[in-house]
């Protein structure tokens, strides 16, 4: 049987806020290596892209640290090991991308709380 699903949350980093963005990463552990956390950083604000800010997330957990994130826009929350943009199905409703054939996580109930 399957585990219910965790959500890994997305977003682009404010240029202006680079730095707190960098602080707050390092805390969480999202990357292993302070290196390459700034690497990730750099290139994300460079191109303007979706970089991960936080792993492996029950739902509620998920949606806290949207609503605590305030040195990034256009967040997220993505099914865990999925990247925003690519093949995956997105639900408006709980702003998430999610693959399968099934819909929505969250939707059906079938994620971890």
């Amino acid at each position: 049987m399957e585990e219910p699903i965790r959500f890994d949350v997305y977003g682009k980093i404010d240029t202006s806020r680079k730095k707190e963005a960098i602080v707050y990463l390092d805390e969480l552990g999202v990357y292993e290596k302070n290196l390459e956390l700034r690497k990730a950083v750099n290139e994300a604000t460079r191109e303007n892209r979706f970089t991960i800010l936080a792993k492996s997330l029950g739902y509620s957990d998920a949606v806290s640290f949207l609503g605590s994130c305030d040195w990034a826009k256009e967040l997220t929350l993505v099914q865990e090991m999925y990247y925003p943009g690519g093949e995956e199905s997105f639900c408006k409703q709980h702003t998430l991308h999610f693959g399968g054939i099934f819909g929505c996580h969250v939707c059906s109930g079938f994620y971890k709380e």
